[in-house]
């Protein structure tokens, strides 16, 4: 306001103006003042207090301010950031209770943790050179086929002379293979004593010898190529081979798997015809049919044996 006063009486001795006009500009530059005073009043109260200020707080330590209260408001993110969060509560983690094992009775135990499926001696049966090709000798060309099958971890494996159990033999944790050295007719004392070998030796605990299988590979006459007979017990159906072990054994309780080769019509059940078709070699087609039909039927059976409960 001092600039605006000093303005005012430089422009009325300037302009030498006349009475009249020096009012008006008079009532213009009181206007002007009044407009600006409250800005100048603002001014001087703020240059004041800094000063006084300055001269009562001087080598004074400045009071702490008060942090104002705040209440809550319809802006949640700001009262957030403004009020400190409370830390939550720890969970209380419930303990686990393990429980506590008992231990399988060691008869009661498999020697391997690995191999859980049931132990089977798979044996054929037939008759030796030189009736091995021949229908009769069906179980032993089907026995030399499943190593392959098998016995993944070892598809080249073959069988191989056993001297304990007194035949061709290839073990296997799940799957053994033995092919009886004798004739069909007298095949019971080697496969008792085969069965009694493998019972002691692969199968050295209760537990396993009560899973375990005894197979029988045999062939089927009245059964058509392309099919397989699982059976267990029962009648030997007029098979010498099958008569000669249950006899051996002295039970039946075994599993027969016989493969189909079919009988011929107008042989009926003629001994002499019947043994010149079955002591006969099978032709081309009808070894198509065993391998492609017959063989995968008969590995899907094994196995499913070995995976019983």
């Amino acid at each position: 306001m001092y600039l605006i006063n000093q303005a005012y009486i430089i422009f009325h001795r300037s302009l030498r103006v006349k009475k009249s006009q020096f009012h008006i500009l008079r009532s213009l530059f009181i206007s002007i003042k009044i407009n600006c005073a409250p800005f100048e009043f603002e001014h001087i109260s703020k240059m004041r207090g800094n000063g006084k200020s300055r001269r009562n707080n001087a080598g004074k330590v400045p009071r702490p301010q008060p942090v104002p209260a705040t209440t809550p408001d319809a802006d949640s993110d700001k009262l957030d950031l403004q009020t400190p969060k409370s830390t939550p509560a720890p969970i209380p983690i419930p303990r686990t209770v393990v429980p506590t094992l008992t231990p399988v009775p060691a008869d009661m135990a498999s020697p391997t943790t690995v191999n859980t499926c049931r132990r089977l001696l798979i044996c054929s049966i037939g008759n030796p050179s030189p009736y091995e090709g021949t229908r009769h000798s069906a179980g032993h060309i089907f026995l030399h086929k499943l190593p392959s099958l098998l016995h993944p971890t070892n598809p080249h494996g073959s069988l191989s002379k056993s001297s304990t159990y007194k035949g061709l033999l290839l073990t296997h944790p799940t799957f053994t293979l033995f092919q009886s050295p004798t004739y069909m007719n007298t095949s019971g004392p080697a496969i008792s004593h085969a069965w009694k070998t493998f019972l002691k030796q692969s199968c050295p605990t209760n537990y396993d010898r009560d899973r375990a299988h005894l197979v029988i590979l045999h062939d089927e006459l009245d059964k058509d190529g392309g099919k397989i007979k699982l059976k267990r017990g029962g009648s030997a159906g007029g098979h010498n081979g099958i008569e000669s072990i249950a006899q051996s054994l002295g039970t039946k309780d075994f599993l027969r798997l016989g493969i189909g080769i079919g009988r011929p019509k107008g042989i009926g059940k003629d001994p002499k015809a019947v043994a010149d078709y079955v002591l006969s070699p099978f032709n081309e087609y009808e070894l198509k049919v065993l391998e492609e039909r017959s063989l995968p039927m008969v590995v899907d059976a094994l196995i499913r044996l070995s995976k019983e409960p």
